[in-house]
């Protein structure tokens, strides 16, 4: 019989990368908060994560609005592993990392846990692997955690979970709450978002005019801060018309679009930032020649 010598180096390698992954970062180490458009980020110890502010030591404050991205000094190996993993698709090796991550002591859990918990419930979400896990992750989140500052993000991903399982009224339900939290307080790209989805939640549920009228708040919004949404707005308009059977504005539309979507699909080819207008694209050339059959 074969004797395999190298099994016991490989479980030792793999008992070392299961505690690489458990353990948290060095004890005491900075945070670095990056405010949307800096080329520096600041560093800091964060004390507090609610949706009125992140508060630091020394009482310097955020608007959690106002921040792109947040790199922790304690963020476990665990964390950090279940966001590149969220990040590349592999959904359900991300779930079991967060997990993880949420069972680990020294770690501060006023950001860790509600954190974990978003990134669980959007993992189940885009994976539509089990929608009713992704509603009860994400329902917790908000119930644990009433103020954190992941309260617009999960209020966005838990009306996405009910467009999806085709519970329109719940899911136009929970973006009206994101709606009216964003509009009262001034945060006008979370309303531009709430308004889109809403639009489609109303697409979906064939009440084109409604639709139109709450997605014209989008599509009339300012083109230079704001263009993403709006061309994902006008995709969705151009998608009301195909559906209400008016394929000659839809095809005038769609034509539009794909001529602006273009450099930005060559953009995200060549800089790899991602897929978002390779997607629109798609979708708007679909929709396109559904028109023209249609013609």
């Amino acid at each position: 019989m074969r004797v395999d010598r190298t099994r016991p180096l490989r479980w030792l390698l793999a008992g070392a990368l299961a505690l690489w992954a458990a353990a948290p970062a060095r004890a005491g180490a900075p945070d670095r908060i990056w405010p949307r458009g800096a080329k520096r980020p600041i560093v800091a110890t964060i004390v507090e994560e609610t949706i009125d502010g992140i508060k630091t030591v020394g009482g310097a404050g955020f608007s959690p609005v106002a921040v792109e991205k947040i790199e922790y000094g304690d963020a476990p190996a665990a964390f950090r592993e279940g966001v590149t993993h969220y990040e590349s698709g592999r959904y359900e090796d991300a779930v079991k990392y967060f997990e993880s991550a949420m069972r680990l002591p020294n770690v501060r859990k006023f950001w860790l846990h509600p954190a974990c918990l978003y990134y669980i419930g959007l993992c189940y979400l885009e994976s539509r692997t089990n929608l009713a896990k992704a509603q009860k992750t994400l329902t917790d989140l908000l119930a644990e955690y009433p103020k954190t500052r992941w309260l617009p993000d999960a209020l966005l991903a838990l009306g996405r979970v009910h467009l999806a399982a085709k519970n329109y009224e719940k899911a136009y339900a929970q973006f009206e709450k994101l709606a009216k939290l964003a509009t009262g307080r001034s945060w006008e790209r979370w309303a531009l978002r709430a308004f889109l989805w809403q639009g489609r939640c109303l697409l979906e549920e064939k009440k084109y005019d409604k639709a139109l009228a709450i997605l014209h708040k989008v599509t009339t919004a300012d083109p230079k801060r704001y263009s993403d949404l709006v061309i994902q707005a006008k995709t969705a308009e151009a998608t009301v018309y195909v559906r209400k059977g008016d394929y000659k504005k839809g095809a005038d539309l769609l034509r539009k679009l794909i001529r602006e979507i273009g450099p930005r699909v060559a953009k995200e080819i060549n800089d790899g930032s991602g897929n978002r207008m390779q997607r629109t694209e798609a979708q708007c050339y679909n929709a396109l020649g559904h028109c023209y059959l249609k013609q």
